[in-house]
């Protein structure tokens, strides 16, 4: 709501395949649409583009099968938010960078065409209950990966 300055990021899913749904344990919001970039495009124009643009997901849209990179370009000014993480594209692993099979250079290269601004939100969890001293390793190492993919 403008005067409230508060948005709303729509989030990409993706599409539950009958061959996919082996590996899923649990559907919460076992949905298809919005699993495409016209379709995602067609929910936020179809309400007010100030109010409604797209969070991109990009381990979602890897196992969507998706460019992810075209995808960036695609949303373009739509684009609100991200939660960056990684997959090989037989699931939705969130596994970090580069520890999957997205195209990161041409992802990151899609991002500053568009001059995106905003945050690129880290989705990869952690260990349950690790010591400080591992998830400080963890952090220095995204960290690390983070500022080299970005250069």
């Amino acid at each position: 709501i403008p005067d409230r300055c508060i948005r709303i990021a729509i989030e990409n899913i993706f599409d539950f395949k009958p061959e996919k749904l082996k590996d899923i344990r649990f559907l919460k919001y076992p949905a298809r649409y919005g699993s495409t970039i016209d379709e995602i495009k067609k929910i936020c124009e179809a309400t007010d583009p100030d109010i409604a643009g797209i969070c991109l997901d990009t381990g979602h849209a890897n196992y969507q099968g998706l460019d992810i990179a075209n995808a960036v370009k695609e949303f373009n000014s739509l684009l609100y938010a991200t939660h960056i993480n990684d997959n090989d594209g037989s699931g939705d692993q969130h596994l970090s960078p580069l520890r999957g099979s997205i195209d990161w250079k041409s992802v990151i290269d899609s991002f500053k065409s568009i001059q995106y601004d905003g945050l690129l939100s880290l989705e990869v969890p952690g260990e349950i209950h690790p010591s400080i001293t591992v998830r400080d390793n963890r952090l220095k190492s995204l960290l690390i990966t983070m500022e080299n993919l970005l250069r």
